[in-house]
């Protein structure tokens, strides 16, 4: 045999082996469906890689690539917000007995799977079932953060007690000076976005003055306040400090002098933080100035016409949901 037909018959050969390859080589198609209640699916093939999205048992999945054990999916979008291709283990998938398809020959059917002839209303029913059951499998949406009761999106209330150092206004300086009281109160915070919320109050507390050469301004009086007050909170997360500003009406409860005014109208600033002990419970710390801005004293003249209360007061409190 000369050389040039020795030639052509190694190429015969070899594009007959080429065509026999082809004729019966896998297509890479795989239709699995997941048999485990949840199943992880990593961004690469390794059991320590990272976990880009779960899916739910009975979920039906198509790869066109098989690496070793794992299964390559490249359409994540139902099931992850990145989209990204990734990778399923073999022990948490059943194959479908159409995958792996080989070319040239007939699709084998799997022993354990019944083959029955279905109509087309039958298989109108069946899609119709499992979309409704991948919509029902897709992740749930993320839970809202609790620590919101702090940043916007929950109602919380609280309680606080203090002590307060009162005092009042007066023309000569000198003459007043402060006598202690307390101050407790309900509170409850209202969030209107991340930064802002009001806080409305109902509280007790104590106002007035010691003087010793005024004793008929020397009392102690008693008041039911209702504060309604804007709170700015500083969107950090352990500790929040907040700034506070707000009107105040006060009713008179008790009072030593039936001259003193029902009603006392007053501002308050304040500044305060609040620390988190757990995601639905906070304990607050508050530093606050009451400023009245009405006369307290009824048909008074002179240097006593407009005398307003004045109080300093330190607080603690708890705030929950």
């Amino acid at each position: 045999m000369s050389k040039a037909r020795r030639i052509a018959v190694y190429c015969s050969l070899f594009f007959i082996g080429c065509f026999c390859s082809s004729l019966f080589s896998e297509e890479s198609v795989f239709r699995l469906k997941v048999r485990v209640a949840v199943a992880n699916i990593r961004a690469a093939p390794a059991t320590t890689s990272l976990i880009i999205a779960q899916v739910q048992k009975d979920t039906e999945l198509v790869s066109h690539q098989k690496e070793g054990d794992w299964f390559r999916i490249e359409d994540l979008s139902e099931f992850s917000a990145s989209g990204k291709a990734g990778y399923i283990h073999r022990s948490v998938v059943g194959v479908s007995p159409l995958a792996p398809v080989q070319a040239g020959k007939p699709e084998k059917p799997d022993e354990n799977v019944e083959q029955v002839s279905r109509s087309e209303e039958e298989i109108g029913t069946e899609i119709s079932w499992r979309l409704e059951k991948r919509t029902k499998s897709k992740p749930a949406e993320p839970r809202k953060d609790v620590r919101s009761v702090l940043n916007g999106g929950f109602v919380a209330f609280g309680l606080r007690a203090g002590l307060n150092m009162a005092t009042m206004s007066f023309p000569e300086k000198g003459i007043m000076t402060t006598r202690t009281g307390i101050g407790i109160g309900l509170l409850m915070d209202i969030p209107m976005g991340r930064f802002l919320s009001i806080q409305p109050e109902l509280a007790f507390t104590q106002k007035g003055a010691a003087s010793n050469d005024y004793p008929l301004i020397a009392v102690r009086i008693n008041y039911l306040e209702m504060p309604i007050l804007l709170k700015m909170n500083v969107p950090v997360d352990i500790v929040r400090p907040f700034v506070i500003a707000g009107p105040a009406v006060a009713l008179r409860l008790t009072g030593k002098y039936s001259d003193i005014k029902l009603f006392d109208f007053g501002v308050i600033l304040g500044a305060g933080a609040a620390f988190r002990l757990s995601d639905s419970e906070s304990i607050l710390f508050y530093l606050r100035y009451t400023m009245g801005l009405s006369p307290i004293i009824k048909d008074a003249f002179g240097p006593f016409a407009d005398i307003k209360n004045r109080i300093f007061s330190i607080s603690l409190g708890y705030l929950f949901f």
